[in-house]
């Protein structure tokens, strides 16, 4: 899927807990598939905010 590098550590501890509840949970593999998109989207605006270097 993507990658959590340009995540924080807290972030991608809580990605990876919610993957996993939602694979527990649900049964139907397209179902699965579009439930950790929406995952994702949540966290994009995070993801572009501390993506980008400081500037000195």
């Amino acid at each position: 899927m993507m990658a959590n590098s340009m995540y924080p550590r807290s972030v991608s501890s809580f990605i990876r807990s919610e993957k996993s509840r939602i694979r527990k949970s649900t049964s139907d593999v397209e179902k699965q598939k579009s439930l950790i998109s929406e995952l994702y989207q949540k966290f994009e605006n995070y993801k572009k905010q501390t993506a980008n270097p400081k500037s000195k």
